[in-house]
């Protein structure tokens, strides 16, 4: 059982990291909408049929949404964390009766090819002393310096 709860616990935290990923660099750069009826916003009137155009990159970096908007922060998507986020504060696959029907899929397709990287390479971040940054559970090293690779060696390779 204790295998199991600490795989559990990793998906967590990958899953967090791949949501935080996603708020600082959306893979929508731009969603259009049609306004369907005359609304207003932050004082002005916008008109019904009208096009807008909606910015997941800036929507993701309201202060008031993500304190420290710029900084790589996982845990603003943890259970108890992520409940304080707006339901339209966070859209990097847009949101709505429109939304991408793909996102489950990638999200997914990202988690499995991520384990595979993480079941089959040894990642190295190359970083020494206190300019390494740490999750608490040391299981994440944030850094802007290159990480080396390498392979290894697994049964089946043989």
């Amino acid at each position: 059982m204790r295998g199991a709860r600490n795989h559990v616990m990793i998906y967590h935290a990958l899953t967090s990291d791949l949501e935080e990923s996603n708020r600082l660099y959306p893979p929508a750069p731009i969603i259009a909408r049609k306004i369907s009826k005359e609304i207003s916003i932050c004082g002005y009137t916008i008109p019904k049929r009208a096009q807008v155009l909606v910015s997941p990159f800036l929507v993701h970096r309201d202060g008031d949404v993500f304190p420290d908007p710029e900084k790589f922060d996982p845990e603003r998507f943890l259970l108890e964390n992520s409940a304080h986020i707006p339901d339209c504060g966070y859209i990097p696959f847009a949101a709505g009766p429109r939304n991408c029907i793909g996102r489950v899929f990638g999200e997914m397709e990202v988690k499995v090819l991520v384990c595979h990287i993480l079941r089959n390479f040894s990642l190295h971040s190359g970083l020494e002393g206190p300019s390494a940054s740490t999750h608490e559970n040391h299981s994440r090293v944030v850094s802007t310096r290159p990480h080396q690779v390498s392979k290894q060696t697994t049964v089946n390779d043989f």
